[in-house]
């Protein structure tokens, strides 16, 4: 898995964790309320995606490691 950050438009950085496992698929995960892309739940589901799919999972703009 590898952290990185988008820039937005607008300079804002999000963060996602990105499972490179060189598939033509992707799975995007977007955490809902109150949780974020390190949650626990959602690092399960990402690696159990990554089985199939290259997965992406972000934080939303303002929670977890993105910023505001």
């Amino acid at each position: 898995m590898i952290n990185r950050f988008l820039k937005t438009k607008d300079k804002i950085n999000i963060a996602i964790n990105h499972y490179n496992c060189e598939r033509d698929e992707v799975v995007i995960i977007a955490p809902g309320w109150c949780m974020t892309k390190d949650s626990e739940s959602f690092c399960r589901m990402s690696e159990m995606f990554a089985i199939h799919f290259d997965v992406i999972s972000f934080d939303f703009r303002g929670h977890g490691k993105s910023n505001r």
